[in-house]
């Protein structure tokens, strides 16, 4: 996808996506051989598509690391919409990516590869991929260590 086209698609949510606001707590199918549970992973790939409707959709995998299922692929659809601008902006904040402009993510879309994140996996299809939050680290005394 040309990212010049991308930039003006989604320059339409510029706005919806600075005023969205980030809860802190909150066919062929690769996620249904992973049983449900939470996951370490890396972000192997991340691309940005149009999707059938022609609606910007941001399209991740996940490759599993550790455990049992170590080296296993997960799948995340999210479909870029005004009813899921919040969600995208919450997804890419988990993952330290923040935007001054949602219409540069198509320019900055590379820095999310490689970040290591955990996901909840619930069900079998792509939509059933939650990324979490960090989670701050603890010291000795159970307090929470500002870095």
């Amino acid at each position: 996808m040309d990212s010049n086209t991308t930039s003006t698609h989604l320059s339409k949510f510029d706005e919806l996506y600075n005023t969205a606001t980030v809860a802190e707590s909150s066919t062929f199918n690769i996620n249904s051989d992973v049983p449900d549970g939470e996951y370490a992973t890396i972000v192997q790939d991340v691309t940005l598509t149009n999707g059938s409707t022609s609606t910007p959709t941001i399209v991740w995998t996940f490759r599993i690391r550790g455990g049992s299922h170590s080296d296993r692929l997960l799948r995340k659809v999210r479909p870029i919409t005004e009813r899921t601008i919040a969600w995208v902006k919450e997804d890419l904040t988990k993952c330290g990516l923040a935007l001054d402009l949602f219409s540069d993510l198509s320019n900055r879309i590379e820095e999310l590869r490689g970040a290591c994140v955990m996901v909840l996996k619930r069900g079998d299809n792509d939509f059933g991929v939650h990324i979490q939050w960090p989670k701050k680290a603890q010291s000795p005394a159970g307090e929470e260590i500002p870095f």
